[in-house]
């Protein structure tokens, strides 16, 4: 009996119910748990990774982390594509229309492209006319501005009075259609506004 209990393995020592040991499996080093030392320079490796997605391309440094050198060159490239204004040339009137003051010159082609891209300034106006009138709003943007304002206002919402008249048309013209070649399936003759020769009254 001694020698047969020496001969067997517990299973709580590695070895399974039927008597075959399990090895435990390998642990790979991708698995194996982070010091706080790595953990502390992955964080700062994303941290300067982000913080360089803040620079301009041309002034991040090179692979050896030497800063770019600032030349004339380099100066005029970064003002051309950080900070000179550009302004676009409207196709209906050949004007260049600055994105950010209000036109100076007195064309409604400018006026209406320029409030088409401030929608904000727009609903903010359109706001405070409803909520205070005519005279604040001229107080505090001017009376050009409140011009322009209002047709730019009434131009939109005779646009869309169009499009709602167009949508009715589009959505009345099968009805009528439809009634028109059902009476010719039934054979319904048409009706003539026009009076013939035959139709006129007998003389006395």
């Amino acid at each position: 009996m001694a020698g047969d209990e020496a001969s067997m393995v517990s299973v709580d020592e590695g070895a399974s119910a039927e008597g075959a040991v399990q090895a435990e499996p390998p642990v790979h080093e991708s698995e194996q748990p982070l010091t706080p030392e790595e953990i502390s320079a992955r964080t700062l490796d994303a941290a300067k990774q982000a913080e360089l997605q803040r620079i301009p391309p041309e002034l991040r440094p090179d692979a050896a982390g030497n800063p770019p050198v600032i030349t004339e060159k380099l100066l005029r490239q970064l003002r051309n594509r950080y900070f000179t204004v550009k302004h676009v040339v409207l196709t209906n009137c050949g004007h260049k229309l600055d994105m950010i003051n209000f036109p100076k010159r007195n064309c409604e082609n400018c006026y209406f492209q320029w409030f088409n891209t401030h929608p904000q300034l727009v609903e903010v106006a359109d706001q405070f006319y409803r909520t205070h009138g005519k005279g604040p709003l001229i107080g505090m943007r001017g009376k050009k501005f409140f011009v322009a304002f209002t047709r730019y206002m009434a131009t939109i919402i005779h646009f869309m009075k169009e499009e709602e008249l167009a949508k009715q048309n589009a959505v009345q013209s099968p009805v009528v259609s439809g009634k028109s070649a059902a009476a010719q399936a039934e054979g319904t003759p048409e009706l003539s506004t026009e009076t013939s020769d035959n139709s006129a009254p007998p003389r006395a």
